[in-house]
């Protein structure tokens, strides 16, 4: 464990601060549809940090990093109330967990790479979508039947749709990338890029945001 953090605690706290940072930042626009986008956005680095790390629990870290810039953002910012203030997070969270057990039994030693990521986010977006319809309509019965019913069979529709035709393209680079061996000095490189991009992002949410 603790050889697979030192190897891959600065990617992982990358791809979390991203997340965390489109859900800041997107999350707080009047858009139509924010929640496709949202979500899209949310499993094409999940897909990226599952494929790039292929190690079982690295989505819940990522969505963990995630869940925690966006606790921060919002509590020190936005006089939201506590339904609000855990809305956002527990979508994040509950994708994150759908996204880890799907994972496991979809692309674990698969060798149909795109066809086995293009799958798994389809059904992480269907049930994450359905779980989170469901949990606001009849545990905190914030919504109506209708409004489930648009949310997961147009939204949740949508997200899987695009997210799955967008993770061939991603795999696809990402595999080229990949493939690409970097010297002992331009990997040390990278990672003090990726960690002070990641100081930037924190400071930037916990100050700008």
């Amino acid at each position: 464990m603790t050889t697979f953090l030192k190897k891959h605690l600065i990617w992982i706290l990358l791809l979390g601060t991203l997340i965390g940072l489109n859900e800041t930042l997107v999350g707080s626009m009047h858009l139509p549809f924010r929640s496709v986008l949202l979500s899209c956005t949310l499993l094409l680095i999940l897909v990226l940090g599952r494929y790039l790390i292929p190690k079982p629990g690295t989505s819940l870290l990522i969505v963990g990093v995630a869940v925690l810039f966006k606790v921060n953002n919002l509590g020190c910012h936005h006089a939201c109330s506590s339904a609000e203030l855990l809305c956002g997070p527990a979508a994040v969270m509950l994708m994150g967990v759908c996204f880890e057990l799907l994972a496991s039994l979809l692309v674990w030693r698969s060798k149909s790479r795109f066809f086995a990521y293009a799958l798994l986010t389809a059904l992480a977006a269907l049930t994450a979508f359905g779980l989170f319809a469901l949990m606001n309509t009849y545990l905190l019965k914030s919504w109506d039947v209708q409004r489930l019913s648009e949310y997961i069979l147009l939204k949740g529709s949508l997200t899987a749709l695009f997210s799955s035709a967008l993770t061939v393209p991603l795999i696809w680079l990402a595999d080229r990338l990949k493939g690409r061996s970097l010297s002992e000095m331009n990997a040390w490189l990278a990672k003090g890029a990726a960690g002070l991009c990641i100081i930037v992002l924190w400071l930037f949410g916990s100050f700008y945001l």
